[in-house]
């Protein structure tokens, strides 16, 4: 997961592309070459895979079979990775494992973005661009790893907890500056939902309450790093949507004119040129801009049966993490306060997400999914074995044993 969620700029092709699919298919294989293990279909898992058997029916029609290949491997391989997360992620050990790796991710990022503030030639007056990602890119994916920063706290006692927490709100105040100086309003607007839903919950709400006084503090102290934003509010370059009314309104131009076959996965942002140079002449540069919308991204290449079976699997998603809250209490050691977080950095994330490009198959939204999932996994899993009597890395040996 680690691998398939690295910046651009410290992939190394073609070596990256081989290394990664390779290593994910070896992970699907040893997890299938244990067949004692209990196999988990959530209603969002079935739903995608049917998805992706519709998208491979669209390569009949498709124009650019190429596209397509490289189209469903992408689909393909952020499934894997949901699939197998909601399948090995089985005990709260092997949660904390995944928290740590979502931690370590975010705070490697938090690194190459001090590198590029520091020893490149960025000046504050341009927005920030760290290690080949977008700059929209940059506040999604400190977002999105915000459970594995805060995780540990919730799962830790006395000095350890002190520590940890104290980490927690230098990676918030990290990801305040960054997101600032990358520019991004969707990100900031993001950011700012995430702190308001941690208030709402006691366990979440002093990272909330830091979170605002930093902003506050920020604005008053050194305002020169809000510049780039403010700038970007007060001027609404692109518009209140930044320029994504006339993708948008192009997509469903085309989706009404092939509403049940689309372009054929992967055929659509080169199949959507023509409405949106009817639309504007804007983009006319552009000859396979998506319709930076994630929805209607799966509309306009697989038509209304792919958008139906994509909304239908977020909606299995968000209801499993609506229902499993009293199940997530019944876990032994399950520390109260996973839903706030997961809930804050899933309304961030969707914010951001809603009117991202590229995002539909994205491994970072299949790993949200699976934050999702996870409570009611987890606890079916737990239920059908007996507890392990072993400590948690965060939690003192009585209450792990309790």
């Amino acid at each position: 997961m680690f691998l398939l969620l690295l910046p651009l700029g410290l992939r190394i092709e073609p070596l990256y592309t081989v290394a990664v699919n390779g290593m994910i298919v070896s992970a699907l294989a040893g997890w299938l070459a244990r067949p004692e293990r209990p196999c988990h279909w959530t209603g969002a898992c079935i739903l995608l895979a049917l998805l992706i058997g519709w998208a491979a029916m669209t390569v009949l029609w498709a124009a650019d079979p190429v596209s397509s290949r490289r189209e469903l491997i992408a689909w393909l391989i952020s499934f894997i990775l949901l699939f197998l997360l909601v399948n090995q992620v089985d005990s709260l050990r092997a949660m904390d494992r995944l928290m740590a790796t979502l931690g370590a991710f975010g705070w490697m990022v938090v690194l190459g973005s001090f590198y590029a503030v520091l020893f490149t030639d960025y000046d504050f007056v341009r927005r920030l661009r760290v290690m080949g990602m977008n700059e929209n890119g940059l506040g999604v994916v400190l977002i999105l790893m915000l459970p594995g920063i805060l995780w540990p706290v919730l799962r830790s006692t006395g000095r350890r907890r002190v520590i940890l927490m104290t980490l927690s709100v230098v990676y918030i105040l990290c990801t305040l500056v960054f997101v600032a100086l990358s520019g991004s309003r969707g990100s900031a607007i993001s950011l700012v939902l995430i702190l308001f839903s941690f208030l709402l919950a006691r366990s979440t709400r002093p990272w909330g309450f830091v979170g605002f006084a930093l902003v506050a503090g920020g604005v008053l102290v050194t305002p020169f790093l809000f510049h780039i934003l403010l700038q970007r509010f007060s001027e609404e370059d692109g518009g209140e949507i930044g320029g994504r009314g006339e993708l948008w309104e192009a997509s469903m131009m085309f989706i009404r004119d092939q509403p049940f076959t689309g372009a054929g996965v992967g055929n659509g942002p080169v199949a959507l040129h023509d409405y949106i140079a009817a639309v504007t002449s804007i983009y006319n540069h552009r000859m396979d801009l998506p319709s930076h919308q994630p929805v209607l991204e799966v509309g306009v290449d697989v038509g209304v049966v792919g958008i139906a079976l994509y909304v239908a699997a977020i909606g299995a998603a968000l209801w499993s993490f609506a229902r499993s809250r009293r199940l997530w209490a019944g876990i032994a050691g399950a520390p109260d306060g996973y839903h706030m977080i997961v809930a804050g950095t899933a309304v961030g994330y969707m914010s951001s997400w809603i009117k991202g490009g590229g995002l539909k198959n994205n491994p970072t939204f299949f790993l949200l999914l699976a934050l999702l999932l996870l409570p009611a996994c987890l606890a079916r899993s737990t239920a059908k074995c007996r507890p392990r009597g072993s400590a948690s890395p965060y939690r003192p040996m009585e209450v792990a044993d309790a």
